[in-house]
């Protein structure tokens, strides 16, 4: 449970325990939001290097993030929107043990 969006309501998260990308395992930050039954992407600053080796950057408001209608946003556009997220390694309470 946490409070993700500052509003004082804790939201109940679900994710994966992992040791981060560095050990190769999947590590993302959550830009979602809950609306009634669905979620919602806020948005994502996506690197794809095959697609573009100059600029590997781009920007999605899509829930399944698609390279083919992603728009293509530059290194700083990239670390503005993600700078307003705050990147942690949260430990989630596992189901079973």
């Amino acid at each position: 449970m946490k409070d993700i969006d500052e509003n004082g309501v804790e939201k109940l998260v679900f994710g994966a325990n992992t040791d981060g990308w560095y050990e190769g395992s999947w590590d993302g930050i959550i830009y979602y939001t809950y609306n009634g039954s669905e979620l919602n992407l806020v948005e994502s600053a996506l690197y794809y290097s095959p697609q573009e080796e100059v600029d590997p950057w781009f920007y999605s408001t899509e829930n399944e993030p698609n390279m083919n209608h992603a728009k293509p946003i530059s290194f700083d556009e990239a670390t503005k929107i993600m700078s307003k997220y705050v990147h942690e390694h949260p430990q989630y309470t596992p189901f079973v043990k």
